[in-house]
């Protein structure tokens, strides 16, 4: 396993969060992928003394518009992190995330960072995404190293609509066909998930 990023004494120091910001991190996955991202989360909590991660399960308010929820954490988030899957892609919560996170990034320049958890058929309109890559064995010394860097830092590296040779692992999401609109879930079929103050099922 990866060393923890703190070892040797080395203190790491997050960037401050600025008056309009309430998190460092917004993490967008599919309930499926649960699991995995709760682990990354507690470790790089416990590893990154101060890091407000926003979970919509956790930090969304109980009983408000799950579109307000989503476009509010997003806004009050220093960067924003996709674990992307095919769970991912054919949940239109997910999706639409993703595209509230895209906005934020053309407006603010605010960093979103894809991670590549499984193989998946990426939507045409986040191919331009350079990503990490789960499987990656540096994986978690990378995220540690993205969320440690300043977001104007960070914004001189970020690619302007399309992909960059270096930055995360040096590769980037294919462009494929959309995700075809007929195997995605009805709205109708999104029913609220239980204990997650009223969030849709991803």
């Amino acid at each position: 396993m990866e060393s923890g990023p703190g070892e040797g004494g080395v203190a790491l120091a997050i960037p401050p969060l600025r008056p309009s910001e309430k998190f460092h991190l917004f993490v967008s996955y599919s309930s499926v992928d649960a699991t995995w991202t709760h682990g990354l989360i507690s470790r790089l909590e416990a590893d990154l003394a101060g890091l407000k991660v926003c979970l919509h399960e956790r930090d969304f308010t109980p009983g408000r518009n799950v579109l307000e929820n989503m476009a509010e954490c997003i806004q009050q988030s220093q960067k924003v992190l996709l674990v992307l899957s095919q769970d991912f892609v054919q949940s239109r919560w997910c999706l639409l995330e993703a595209d509230l996170s895209l906005f934020g990034s053309c407006l603010e320049r605010k960093p979103v960072i894809p991670v590549l958890l499984r193989p998946c058929q990426v939507p045409l309109h986040l191919s331009h995404l350079t990503y990490l890559e789960a499987a990656d064995s540096h994986f978690y010394r990378k995220v540690v190293q993205l969320l440690l860097m300043p977001n104007h830092c960070l914004a001189r590296s970020l690619p302007a609509w399309r992909p960059a040779a270096s930055l995360y692992s040096g590769k980037s999401l294919l462009t494929l066909n959309c995700v075809n609109r007929d195997s995605l879930p009805s709205w109708k079929e999104l029913t609220p998930c239980a204990g997650s103050g009223g969030s849709p099922r991803r």
